[in-house]
């Protein structure tokens, strides 16, 4: 029968809604397409409410906080730890209280007769309050569909190729930044050379470090406290078994990200992958070589560019802008420009290109 005791119900579920608002407070700095990521994935069933066990939420989350906390892995466990108590506690809200009315005690019937109104309102109002203070039922959808696969099962593999997609973008976003800085960094250190302000000698020995060498996938750096020095007319070989950096530590040093090598330094970074653009995929095989000579690629653009200024109207070449127009011609004699295309061929025909493959 009723009583006049409270009643009281915490709901410790989030909605997605209430997900949502943790991630962009906790993990703030983060883009909209990953916080919405995160949101949707930090749910063990999204239907019912309940959220990944700690251990599981953490190690799902940690990579991607690697940027964020600025490679510091503590840092973000501590912020995926700080989210799933967050969502482990429910809504910020205080615990909802609600106190049944005092109900009248009911008339007992002794008799087999029909229920009296005030029997029927009494059992309704207990029924209300029993359902009040009910604990939530969870329900697992544990159905098989047509393929055999349960609903549970389903969710997890969405995950699990939601989470490694993700990866793919941010290696192929990393990946896409590196290839630039090592691009950049060709450039500049051609620039030096053409405007004869690289320093140092070519025969003086490069003192690289001391430096620490990064892990790309985030967690602890692959090489700390690292030093080396390279001799003139020595050649050296990286030994180390797969994984362990060797690729990572050329990309870096040819990039500039490690080791403070001389800006004006000539390295050529020969990569295990080669990837074109849409544009360089049209290109037959000695046009690739050819554009690998960066000095001679910058010579040509401001050729060009001076020669269309040479032909506006009104145009009045001075002293300055004359001298290095006939410097740019003379460096392109100097270095066969014209003759590039045919040296490439060569070159390709001599490694064995097969003539059909080098017209393609």
């Amino acid at each position: 029968r009723p009583t006049d005791r409270d009643a009281s119900t915490i709901d410790a579920m989030p909605t997605v809604d209430e997900a949502r608002a943790h991630c962009a407070a906790i993990l703030a700095g983060l883009d909209d397409d990953t916080l919405e990521y995160v949101a949707g994935a930090v749910f063990d069933d999204e239907d019912v409410g309940t959220v990944l066990p700690e251990d599981d939420l953490v190690d799902f989350l940690v990579p991607m906080l690697d940027e964020l906390c600025d490679g510091d892995e503590d840092a973000a466990r501590g912020k995926a730890k700080q989210l799933w108590a967050a969502l482990a506690s429910g809504s910020d809200a205080a615990p909802k209280e609600t106190k049944p009315e005092d109900v009248r005690r009911a008339p007992i019937s002794l008799g087999k007769g029909p229920t009296t109104a005030l029997e029927a309102k009494v059992l309704r109002e207990q029924e209300e309050l029993r359902k009040g203070v009910a604990a939530v039922e969870i329900v697992y959808d544990r159905s098989v569909g047509d393929d055999g696969e349960s609903a549970a099962a389903r969710k997890d593999a969405e995950r699990l190729a939601a989470r490694q997609a993700y990866l793919a973008n941010e290696a192929a976003r990393q990946s896409a930044e590196l290839a630039a800085e090592l691009e950049e960094a060709r450039v500049v250190a051609a620039r030096s050379r053409l405007s004869g302000e690289a320093s140092g000698s070519r025969l003086a020995a490069i003192e690289l470090g001391p430096f620490q060498l990064p892990n790309p996938g985030g967690g602890a750096d692959l090489i700390e406290n690292a030093s080396m020095i390279l001799v003139p007319g020595h050649r050296y070989g990286l030994i180390g078994r797969n994984g362990k950096g060797k690729s990572t530590l050329l990309k870096f040093l040819a990039s500039r990200r490690v080791g403070n090598l001389d800006p004006s330094a000539s390295v050529h970074y020969v990569s295990q992958e080669l990837h074109l653009t849409l544009e360089q995929e049209e290109w037959r095989p000695a046009a690739l070589v050819v554009e690998a000579d960066v000095e001679r690629r910058l010579l040509l653009a401001e050729s060009a560019e001076l020669a269309a200024k040479a032909e506006a109207k009104e145009y009045a070449p001075g002293a300055g802008e004359e001298k290095r127009r006939l410097d740019v011609e003379e460096a392109l004699i100097q270095m066969d420009a014209a003759g590039a295309p045919g040296r490439a061929s060569a070159l390709l025909h001599n490694l064995g290109f097969p003539e059909a493959l080098m017209d393609r």
